[in-house]
């Protein structure tokens, strides 16, 4: 994958445009950035994405025109959104603490060596009180940040061995 991790400001721009299906953007950075790589090779090899083939501009832009059209569904096969375990917890930090998401993390399983995937359950919270609701956010979030982070360096110890 060589596209960028998602921002807020991304996000932040979806919700506030009511996007209810991939944008253009996103579409041509899902065809023009992404690479069939098998996460084992990640972890067990030392690879380069930029050397993977994948689509160029113009048959990405191709692609991304028709797709995006209204009444196309290929536009529904496309990854919106890039999160590494930590970036997708800073993400939930800054929206919460924007007043953004009234959610509250109450599993989170890292990524898993070998894998490419991570798991987070979130919880509706009922506290009215906004500064209350952010306190309980950003200590489920700093909880669940030390285990990704002490994941991440067991990970690392492992590949090094």
């Amino acid at each position: 994958m060589l596209r960028p991790l998602s921002t807020i400001g991304e996000i932040l721009e979806a919700d506030h445009l009511g996007l209810d299906r991939p944008s253009f953007r996103q579409i041509f950075d899902h065809r023009h950035l992404s690479v069939a790589i098998g996460p084992g090779q990640l972890w067990h090899e030392d690879i380069d994405p930029a050397t993977f083939p994948r689509d160029n501009a113009r048959d990405a832009l191709a692609f991304a025109r028709k797709a995006s059209g209204a009444d196309s569904v290929d536009a529904w096969a496309c990854h919106c959104w890039v999160f590494s375990p930590l970036s997708f917890l800073e993400l939930l930090l800054k929206l919460s603490r924007a007043r953004q998401f009234g959610f509250v993390i109450s599993q989170f399983a890292s990524t898993e060596p070998g894998s490419s995937e991570f798991f987070v359950c979130l919880r509706r919270d009922h506290e009215s009180d906004p500064d209350v609701l952010l306190k309980t956010q950003e200590n489920a979030i700093h909880h669940v940040r030390g285990i990704a982070l002490e994941r991440q360096r067991r990970a690392k110890l492992m590949a090094s061995t």
